[in-house]
């Protein structure tokens, strides 16, 4: 977030969004709960709901959204991360599902 005088580095408007999601790390670990808060082409702000410490990469669940995605953390700022996002991932889903929503600009890497 840019704060006043600073420049905004952001590559892509964000959208406010108020999405429940899960993050994991790793096959051994639960995911632990998260919101996402704003959300870009590139990227995403969320919020934890525990004082996890967090890795430099780690995979996003939004099942709203049926969106599954590599990010790297590029920010903190106490139970605020900023994640940009690395890459898409197939979703499975039964035939009667909703179809994964990937944002479009996502699509033209």
């Amino acid at each position: 977030m840019a704060g006043i005088g600073e420049k905004d580095r952001r590559q892509a408007p964000r959208s406010r969004v108020y999405w429940g999601a899960e993050a994991s790390f790793s096959e051994y670990f639960e995911p632990f709960d998260c919101v996402v808060r704003d959300c870009s082409a590139d990227g995403a702000r969320i919020r934890l709901v525990s004082n996890v410490k967090l890795p430099e990469t780690l995979k996003l669940w939004v099942a709203s959204r049926q969106m599954n995605v590599c990010v790297k953390v590029v920010w903190r700022n106490g139970p605020v991360a900023g994640l940009k996002f690395e890459g898409f991932e197939p979703v499975k889903f039964a035939p009667d599902a909703p179809k994964p929503v990937i944002p479009k600009a996502a699509l033209h890497r």
